[in-house]
C-alpha cells in the first residue's frame, strides 16, 4: 500500500476520528477516503485505538509540570483487554518495535552501571479527553511487552512461584502474573512485574516494582527499567517524569533499538 501524498502525516486522520475535522474539509476528507486505501486504513486503527481508549482515563494534553494530586489510579478494578489491545495497535502506528532480541535471563553482562534516577512524581491529573493530543500521548503511552526466553531451571519455592508467573506472562494473563511474580523478591521478578502491571493499566503499582528493579543494580533489568518507568509515567499523564526516564534510558541503551530517542522526538513535537 503505498503512503498518502495528500495527507502525508497523521494530523487530519487524527481531526476526523476525533470528530474536530469541520467543513469544508470533513466532506473534502471524507470524499478522499473513497480513493486512498492508505488513509482509510489509518482510520481504522485510530478508531480501533480510540474505542479501546474509552475503558481508560486519559491525560487531555502533556503536561509542563507535574500535578501535585496524589490520587491513584482510576477507581474500579483494572481492565486488562484495553492496553492490551492498543499495544497491537501501536505497533502498526506510531511506535513500531525494533531490535528486540528474546530475553535470556541469565548469564547477560552488566554492560552499562546504571545511574540511579529519582523516583517518579506523584501522579498528574488525568481527564477524559477526545482530541487528537489526546490520542496522541495514549499511542505513545502503549507497550509492548518484552519478550521472554527461560534459560536456566530453577529449584525451590520462589522458583514455582516465578515459573507460575512467567507462564502466566507469556499467556498475556497480567493479573495472574502480576499476583505470581509479587511473591518472588527478585529484581528479575520485580520487573517483568512491573511490565504485566503496565500491560493491565495499573501504572502506580509498575512504577513501584520497575523502581525496585532499576535501584536494585542488577543487569539487564536495572538498565531495561528505566525505559518502562518512562512508559508507566506516560500512562499517567506525567509528561516531565517520562521525559526525565526517556532520557535516561536513551543514554544507556534501554528499551526497544533507538525507542526512547523516537519518543523525546516525539514528546517534542507535542509541546510545539
Amino acid at each position: 500500500m503505498s503512503a498518502c501524498t495528500r495527507y502525508p502525516d497523521d494530523e487530519a486522520v487524527l481531526r476526523y476520528v476525533t470528530s474536530d475535522l469541520v467543513e469544508p474539509e470533513l466532506s473534502a476528507f471524507e470524499d478522499h477516503l473513497f480513493t486512498c486505501d492508505a488513509c482509510l486504513a489509518r482510520v481504522e486503527r485510530y478508531q480501533a485505538a480510540q474505542e479501546a481508549l474509552t475503558e481508560w482515563v486519559l491525560p487531555t494534553v502533556p503536561t509542563a509540570v507535574p500535578s501535585t494530586d496524589t490520587g491513584g489510579a482510576a477507581s474500579g478494578s483494572p481492565r486488562p483487554a484495553a492496553w492490551w489491545v492498543l499495544g497491537a495497535v501501536a505497533a502498526s502506528l506510531l511506535l513500531a518495535v525494533v531490535g528486540w532480541s528474546a530475553w535470556r535471563p541469565a548469564g547477560v553482562p552488566a554492560a552499562v552501571q546504571v545511574t540511579q534516577q529519582p523516583t517518579p512524581t506523584p501522579e498528574a491529573t488525568p481527564a477524559v479527553g477526545a482530541n487528537s493530543t489526546a490520542l496522541r500521548v495514549a499511542v505513545l503511552a502503549m507497550v509492548t511487552p518484552p519478550p521472554y526466553l527461560p534459560i536456566t531451571t530453577r529449584a525451590g519455592g520462589d522458583a514455582g512461584a516465578f515459573a507460575q508467573g512467567m507462564r502466566a506472562y507469556v499467556e498475556a494473563d497480567w493479573a495472574a502474573a502480576s499476583r505470581a511474580l509479587g511473591t518472588v523478591a527478585t529484581p528479575e521478578a520485580r520487573f517483568y512485574q512491573g511490565v504485566a502491571d503496565l500491560m493491565r493499566g495499573d501504572a502506580p503499582g509498575a512504577i513501584t516494582s520497575l523502581d525496585a528493579a532499576r535501584a536494585s543494580g542488577a543487569q539487564p533489568y536495572a538498565r531495561e527499567s528505566l525505559f518502562y518507568l518512562a512508559k508507566a509515567a506516560l500512562q499517567r499523564g506525567d509528561v516531565v517524569a517520562a521525559r526525565a526516564s526517556l532520557t535516561a534510558a536513551r543514554n544507556a541503551n534501554a528499551g526497544p533499538q533507538g525507542e526512547a530517542e523516537r519518543l523525546l522526538e516525539a514528546l517534542d513535537e507535542l509541546g510545539k
